[in-house]
């Protein structure tokens, strides 16, 4: 899966390419199918810009921010949420 624009991240896909564009946007997730389950995301370009995944579902109610090709989540789900358990996303608590 390749995402381009803000928007959702497929759930269902283990591991999604993220291409930033030159402008800030805003991405989601929805809910985890099952508890354990581990979603990769990793930013592959970048042009200057920064997508967040936006604390909906994310433990801690943090944000997690991708802006530099090599940035990266491992995600896994747990209760309600996900967990970045690795990787070197900036994750900001609001």
């Amino acid at each position: 899966d390749t995402v381009t624009a803000p928007g959702t991240i497929a759930n269902n896909i283990p591991v999604t390419l993220l291409t930033v564009p030159g402008t800030d946007g805003e991405l989601s997730i929805h809910p985890g199918k099952a508890n354990g389950q581990i979603k990769v995301i990793l930013t592959a370009a970048a042009a200057g810009g920064t997508f967040y995944i936006n604390k909906a579902n994310i433990a801690g109610d943090a944000n997690v921010q991708f802006d530099t090709v090599g940035d990266s989540a491992t995600l896994m789900y747990h209760g309600e949420d996900w967990h970045m358990i690795g990787g070197t996303a900036n994750v900001l608590a609001t």
